[in-house]
């Protein structure tokens, strides 16, 4: 799902960007400035300015906008504004004219600054001088090789990553992508520096079936600039997206937005709703450039918005749809993959002409892994009501008694392998049983008792289980809590903390009487959905209370916990339908998550070892496989909030299958130190202990940045070098996601085998000379359709539908050098319907119809493996070790995105004390997944892909042309 271009293929002219870049002049810079100083001296927690507005009146003023920067200027990263269209004058004229109203209305009226800066502000816009701009011409496809690695690379500070999709997004937008879906839509873009372009249809309306309900979507395609190491032009990758829209949106916990689809333009825009549901001063703004209405609310638009009816002047606008806080028979996100490959194909044609085709330039590795379920599920036939029954059809001949006889023997007999391993793991970690706790919410006794029964049921005698009440105050929603009125989330935790103390009393005075059977963890059990004490409406648990439980816990009575929410009840008060399973299933999966996580465990690694090597090594430990990263979250751009930053090691033994590793910690000055290698429950500890690490915090975000990059290189040469006497043939992953930006030399156009860089020591290799280093990416790699054997009949010809690659190992064929890339596709656990469509009817090739399926769509995400240096090993057995990492994890019955020991960073970051972290993460938790479904599908599967930060926004022959201030005074009319 991606498309490649040969510039011996091109025409001599083809390929040119012609845009302009309006950027701040220095007087107007300066003016910019003193705002900032005026907003921290006049007591704000940050000097951001309220930009949000100027924004609006950008994008209203000029319709030919291509991009804005995410603070248009006003911070540190540039002084750009935007890039546009439009050439010339009429660009700074437009640019001048939203200043000069953003000064005038929304600067003037904050008491934040002094009205002499504002007016002076006002005044050089009011004349033009405000805003400059220049002319660009980019050959968007002149690119230039690294001649050590043959990869593809752009001459510094030019913008070849972004040029080249705003090219082909420009010549798509108007045009037709999804077949009888009408045309596409370019979206804004917030960023300027950005590889990606995004395109959308217009709101698509559909029935609900059975009901007199419709459901409201977008199907989107989303095209990002990708390169490969070794690879001397970039691909042009695909991916797809569906927008789904809500017709009852209700207030909630995150913030939302919508889309306007201006009558006459090719573009979407995008605006922000918050918690409440009040509509921003963004569509406000927006309302006033496209004439929309001023007093109307959310709840109006998402029911009306998309009629085109008189009061939306012949617009359309949405609301998006989030889960949870909208209705419940929406339509589902993802894309069918028969929609993907017909909308692939509708693409290949529109771009042909521009030079572009398909991408073939990869080969399938046989491998011992194929389509497979939960690996690890089989602990189910314990229970009787797991097995379902399908029904039979009709032509089918009843089974005979031995057929059932033999189900019932392979039945018995994989539960018997089941429980020989698991209780062989139970007596070797736990030394004959697990002993936990089990700390219940008030008024939730009863579902901890079947929670209880259910892990008797399952393990026995292994299984010690004790249940405890949890105090008040620990959970429940933040009004409600002690430290409510503080505004920092540390603060809060520190003071919430207090009111654990009591169940850690008695934890302590159990735990003192277990002097035969010690407590190895706790399970907690407490709802995240809370009856507000005055309104009655639901309210959600406080975000930091997970974190600062699991934290305190572990501090103070040094055990690993892990969360479980309760039975899952209707209104009424009775139980969701068929809820008892998804409850054992939830209980199990946070049972083996506290028994297995902590200690990095991966089952049957004597068959990986044994598929993925030709001649298995006969010293397996001779394998040791040592994981890199970082945990880190970004800064929050509303509060300045610092987050903690900290490198990882995590090493993976292959003989038992367990983890230890080492983390590097520091305040903030220069004095970071490594932990020693240790298990993962005792690196949780010190994470608890230290508090939140930032490793370096200097006086700027160029000062801080560098620092953090001497340190962290620091710390993987010494972790590796250190490592690798004890295991000369270690294998090192390095998770390029987290490591990017501070190791540059892992960026494609600077990799190099024969060169491997740390802190600008070229030949650091030679302290490991002989560990294999493997570079590992994720969402990446493009997906990889293949043919399916369901037809159907697509434009009047009978055609092939489409299936995912499942279970792949693919290598990477037209690339150079001397590394070698490979793309790992994982298993699907849940299989969807071949040859559907999301919006259109169907037919197959005997006439049957095949009706539009609203449901969720999800497939496996490609984990990218390049081989940078082999060391002992053959690369393709290195790309096969690391796809048989990917699965059969003992606390995760699904395939991994990141393989190995990389994955279990994740229990790390679950015990840094960094409540400003909890604050800013997902709100997706258990409660929010779909009905019927306790457990996330496949990690990782997720939106578009952002744009790696390991790439520098470049362009190639790019000519810049000043513009003269020749401007006479703007008119605001």
């Amino acid at each position: 799902m991606a498309f490649v271009f040969r510039t011996e293929d091109l025409a001599e002219d083809a390929g040119v960007l012609n845009s302009t870049t309006c950027v701040w002049s220095p007087e107007a810079r300066a003016r910019i400035e003193s705002l900032r100083q005026e907003k921290k001296a006049a007591g704000s927690s940050n000097a951001n300015l309220p930009i949000r507005d100027l924004r609006f009146r950008l994008i209203t003023s000029d319709r030919k906008i291509i991009r804005t920067s995410d603070d248009l200027g006003c911070g540190f990263k540039t002084q750009a504004l935007l890039f546009t269209r439009s050439r010339g004058a009429p660009a700074i004229t437009a640019a001048n004219a939203a200043v000069a109203i953003w000064a005038g209305k929304i600067l003037a009226a904050s008491k934040d600054f002094k009205p002499e800066t504002v007016r002076a502000l006002e005044d050089l816009a009011l004349a033009g001088r405000a805003v400059r701009a220049t002319e660009r011409e980019t050959e968007v496809f002149g690119w230039d090789v690294n001649r050590q690695t043959g990869s593809a690379r752009t001459p510094q500070g030019t913008g070849l990553y972004t040029a080249l999709v705003d090219f082909l997004g420009l010549q798509l937008e108007g045009r037709e992508i999804y077949p009888d879906a009408g045309p596409m839509r370019r979206v804004l873009d917030e960023t300027l520096n950005q590889n990606t372009v995004s395109l959308m249809t217009e709101p698509i309306t559909l029935p609900v079936k059975g009901k007199a309900e419709e459901v409201r979507f977008s199907l989107g395609i989303t095209l990002s600039t990708e390169t490969y190491p070794g690879r001397s032009l970039p691909v042009v990758q695909v991916s797809h997206n569906k927008h789904v829209f809500a017709r009852e949106p209700r207030t909630g916990s995150t913030r939302t937005g919508g889309y306007l689809f201006p009558a006459g333009e090719t573009r979407a825009l995008r605006f922000s709703v918050d918690r409440q549901l009040n509509l921003d001063d963004g569509y406000m703004t927006l309302a006033a450039g496209y004439d929309l209405p001023t007093t109307t609310t959310t709840q109006a638009i998402a029911r009306n918005g998309t009629r085109r009816g008189r009061e939306w002047q012949g617009h359309q606008i949405v609301i998006n749809h989030h889960h949870g806080h909208a209705e419940t028979d929406s339509a589902m996100r993802g894309v069918p993959v028969l929609d993907q490959l017909r909308s692939f194909e509708r693409l290949a044609t529109l771009l042909a002409p521009l030079g572009l085709t398909p991408w073939r330039g990869i080969e399938e590795i046989p491998t011992a892994y194929g389509e497979q379920g939960d690996a690890d599920a089989r602990w189910q036939n314990l229970f009787q009501d797991d097995q379902e029954e399908v029904p039979a059809r009709a032509s089918k001949k009843p089974k005979t008694e031995k057929q059932l006889q033999k189900e019932k023997d392979d039945e018995e007999a994989d539960i018997r392998e089941w429980s020989e391993r698991m209780f062989s793991d139970i007596d070797t970690h736990y030394n004959g049983a697990h002993h936990i706790v089990l700390a219940h919410a008030e008024g939730y006794s009863e579902d901890a008792q079947i929670a209880r029964t259910n892990l008797l049921t399952l393990l026995g005698e292994r299984a010690i289980v004790t249940l405890k009440a949890l105090p008040e105050g620990v959970h429940g929603p933040k009004d409600y809590l002690a430290g409510h009125d503080l505004k920092k989330p540390a603060e809060r935790a520190d003071v919430r903390a207090q009111a654990w103390l009591p169940f850690v009393r008695t934890m302590r005075s159990y735990m003192d009487e277990q002097t035969d059977r010690p407590v190895n963890g706790i399970i907690v059990m407490a709802p995240f959905w809370y009856a507000d004490p005055v309104t009655g409406k639901p309210r959600r648990d406080d975000k930091i209370n997970k974190r600062l439980g699991r934290i305190t816990l572990n501090r103070e009575l040094g055990l690993l916990v892990q969360y479980l929410l309760p039975q899952a009840r209707l209104r009424s008060g009775n139980l969701r339908p068929r809820e008892e399973k998804a409850f054992r299933f939830r209980t199990v999966n946070a049972w083996r998550d506290l028994a297995w996580k902590n200690l990095g465990k991966i089952n049957r690694m004597p068959q990986k070892i044994e598929n993925s090597f030709s001649v298995p090594p006969a010293d397996p430990a001779t394998l040791t496989v040592l994981g890199f990263g970082i945990i880190r979250v970004n800064k929050k751009r509303d509060t300045g909030t610092l987050t903690s930053f900290i490198p990882y090691a995590i090493e993976l033994d292959p003989l038992t299958g367990t983890c230890i590793g080492s983390v590097m910690l520091g305040d903030g000055e220069d004095t970071a130190e490594a932990t020693p290698m240790a298990p993962l429950k005792d690196l949780v500890k010190q994470l608890g202990q230290h508090g939140p690490s930032y490793l370096a915090r200097k006086k700027s975000p160029g000062e801080t940045t560098k620092a953090r990059q001497l340190l962290t290189q620091k710390f993987i040469h010494q972790t590796i070098a250190a490592r690798a006497k004890v295991h000369p043939g270690l294998i090192v992953l390095l998770d390029a996601s987290t490591l990017s930006g501070m190791w540059r030399w892992l960026n494609d156009e600077t990799i190099d085998p024969s060169s491997l860089t740390l802190n600008e020591d070229v030949k650091a290799h030679m302290d490991f000379e002989h560990a294999s280093i493997l570079r590992i990416r994720q969402d990446h790699a493009p997906k990889v359709l293949k043919d399916a054997t369901v037809k159907v009949i697509d434009d009047g010809k009978v055609r092939l539908a489409a299936v995912w690659s499942n279970a792949d190992l693919y290598q990477v064929t037209d690339t150079g050098g001397s590394m070698e890339t490979y793309l790992s596709f994982g298993s699907r656990i849940f299989h969807g319907k071949r040859g559907v469509s999301t919006y259109v009817d169907m037919t197959d090739d005997k006439g049957t119809l095949i009706p539009y399926r609203n449901e969720g769509w999800i497939t496996p995400n490609a984990v990218e493996v390049t081989v940078v240096r082999p060391g002992l090993h053959q690369p393709v057995e290195l790309a096969k070790f690391v796809e048989a990492m990917r699965s059969d994890y003992a606390h995760f019955g699904s395939w991994i995105n990141n393989p190995g020991p990389l994955h279990f960073a994740s229990l790390l970051k679950e015990y840094v004390p960094d409540y400003e972290l909890a604050e800013v993460e997902s709100d997706r938790d258990e409660s929010d997944l779909q009905p019927g479904l306790d457990f996330a599908p496949f990690e990782g599967e997720a939106a578009p892909t952002p744009a790696p930060s390991n790439k520098v926004s470049r362009t190639k022959k790019t000519e810049d042309k000043p513009i003269p201030e020749e401007h006479a005074q703007i008119s605001l009319f």
